[in-house]
């Protein structure tokens, strides 16, 4: 029966060692991985979503963090909303109160905008309401619509 500390025992368990951790030190090929988020700097401007024919403009402008504007969609066979916005630049989200009138009537309602390459996909989840106001019940597991975006245009 071999000793547990046998000389060949002893030189597997080396070559083991040696081929799972190569090594500690880095080495000249070791390159870094940036691993923070790239993005466009968010612009003041307007905005035009097509879907048939159902059309929605926004104008917005841009302070820092800070976002506000005109946002008014324009459905088909149904009523117009007409309102205006204001939220925060969550990296390359905004994240925004839409205050609008909708037969004769104002409401409130959360939305949350995914900046694209200099456009905006709009974000869609289950909401709750509490009086005239409705906002996301998981804001941070929205769908984006990506195939009716808000593009960039020049302002009317």
């Amino acid at each position: 029966m071999p000793h547990l500390f046998s000389k060949s025992w002893s030189v597997n368990l080396l070559c083991t060692i040696c081929l799972a951790y190569p090594s500690c030190k880095p080495n000249d090929k070791t390159q870094k991985v940036d691993l923070t988020i790239a993005s466009t700097a968010l612009k003041s401007g307007c905005y035009q979503l097509i879907i048939n024919e159902d059309t929605a403009l926004m104008k917005m402008n841009v302070s820092g963090d800070r976002v506000s504007g005109d946002l008014n969609y324009n459905r088909k066979e149904k009523d117009r909303n007409t309102g205006t916005f204001s939220g925060t630049v969550l990296k390359d989200t905004l994240d925004v109160m839409y205050s609008f009138m909708s037969e004769g009537i104002v409401s409130h309602r959360q939305i949350r905008l995914l900046h694209i390459n200099d456009n905006f996909a709009e974000g869609y989840g289950e909401l709750f309401v509490s009086g005239d106001t409705a906002f996301f019940k998981h804001p941070y597991a929205l769908q984006f619509e990506t195939n009716h975006l808000f593009k960039n245009i020049k302002c009317p």
